[in-house]
């Protein structure tokens, strides 16, 4: 443990880890992260419009931090942590997330705050403002090529026809046509990368032998001997892409992990479920 009045900022590591912050012994926040340094900083240095943030800054007198190699580790650390303390101070940066929802009726698509009506809703997104320019390049999308809303389910047809229109524009000698066809191809790679870890998250059940735990349904149900609980959510059948907008990071983390070790797994629940939502669109 830190004191605060000797904690150097230029010495905290830019590594993945988890962090605590304490008043006089008493925890106060504590969090996983992907660059401590950053985190830390964000919280202690970094002036934020908030009472809160001003507040906890103002108690906090020492401060806690452990790197981890990887970011699943820090979340392990933060699962088990949260087992015998509480945050006093809890910040749901989460809460402005996204969801993408699609209604084939009219053709449309829009963000939302919620998966409450009867569209086909996909997310939470947590950059909102790549998913605009997804929109805006599908919107653009020569309209004899996709069906509008179909592309936000199938963006490998998006890539393809860009790359066709990239190759148009080189041969053309358009160069600055073609840099931004490659940023578009890059939009739509990043929305498709998403769009896979949506389709698989939440039918992940697995055991990670090496970290001694056991995942089910895409999140931590289990770390050596303890337990925690998994909320068995009826999700309806619009909602097979959507999940709660504070369980994206403990996902996203997991299928991180996952895809580095066990690409073949992920890629076998890819083919089953999207089955499932051709067969809802087709029904």
């Amino acid at each position: 443990m830190i004191k605060i009045e000797n904690l150097n900022s230029d010495e905290i590591p830019t590594k993945n880890g988890f962090f605590v912050f304490y008043q006089k012994g008493k925890v106060l926040y504590f969090s996983k992260t992907t660059n401590l340094k950053k985190s830390i900083n964000f919280f202690l240095f970094e002036e934020q419009d908030s009472d809160d943030f001003d507040e906890l800054k103002f108690l906090t007198d020492s401060i806690y931090f452990k790197t981890t190699e990887l970011s699943l580790d820090a979340l392990l650390q933060e699962k088990s942590f949260a087992l015998d303390n509480v945050k006093p101070f809890n910040f749901n940066f989460w809460k402005n997330n996204s969801y993408l929802a699609i209604n084939p009726k009219n053709k449309s698509l829009k963000l939302t705050e919620d998966t409450q009506k009867k569209s086909f809703y996909l997310g939470p997104f947590e950059n909102r403002f790549s998913l605009l320019d997804f929109l805006d390049i599908i919107k653009n999308t020569p309209k004899n090529k996709i069906i509008f809303w179909e592309q936000s389910l199938r963006p490998h047809k998006v890539i393809s026809l860009l790359r066709s229109m990239q190759h148009v524009a080189f041969d053309k000698l358009e160069f600055q046509k073609e840099n931004n066809i490659k940023w578009q191809i890059k939009i739509a790679e990043n929305y498709q990368n998403f769009l896979f870890f949506l389709i698989v998250t939440k039918n992940i059940n697995i055991e990670i032998k090496a970290k001694s735990v056991v995942i089910q349904n895409g999140l931590i149900a289990q770390i050596k001997d303890d337990f925690f609980p998994i909320l068995n959510i009826d999700y309806r059948d619009n909602e097979l892409l959507a999940f709660e907008k504070n369980q994206l990071a403990e996902r996203q983390i997991i299928f991180q992990y996952l895809q580095n070790i066990y690409p073949e797994i992920l890629q076998n629940i890819y083919e089953d479920e999207k089955r499932k939502i051709y067969e809802y669109f087709n029904s």
